[in-house]
């Protein structure tokens, strides 16, 4: 029995490391699910947030709330692999000076238009794009 198993082992271990990375890849992150805490770190614009201005959204069983760097944000999203969609956007209408009013416009405008959601890098370590017709949004996982 134990020269089966590790026989068995053997052979499963050499398919796996034959086969290319994307192939596993392209397969496995699809499947992670944007539930958590998530701080945006830059914008479809290219340019990265500001010092000392944040913006973290939360995901959590098909809910999101946050903050846009200035007012709440709250909503509905749905995910299916890499497929992801907002309903019922909404956010406070507190006064927000410039630069941040510019940058909540173009968070809420990514959200508004999510397609895609692409989950990656290592575990403790994983980052999110949300790209659509809106522009794109890159952010980082907390803890």
């Amino acid at each position: 029995m134990k020269r089966s198993s590790a026989a068995l082992c053997a052979v499963l271990c050499a398919a796996l490391v034959q086969m290319p990375a994307q192939a596993v890849t392209a397969s496995v992150l699809p499947l992670v699910l944007i539930d958590g805490t998530w701080a945006v770190t830059r914008l479809s614009s290219g340019q990265t947030m500001p010092r000392g201005v944040h913006s973290v959204l939360n995901f959590v069983g098909g809910k999101l709330t946050g903050n846009t760097a200035c007012n709440a944000v709250m909503g509905r999203y749905t995910q299916s692999g890499d497929t992801v969609g907002f309903v019922g956007l909404a956010s406070t209408r507190k006064f927000c000076a410039p630069p941040v009013d510019g940058i909540e416009t173009l968070i809420l405008k990514s959200l508004g238009g999510a397609q895609k959601a692409y989950v990656y890098g290592p575990i403790g370590q994983r980052s999110l794009r949300l790209s659509g017709s809106g522009g794109t949004l890159y952010l980082v996982k907390q803890r």
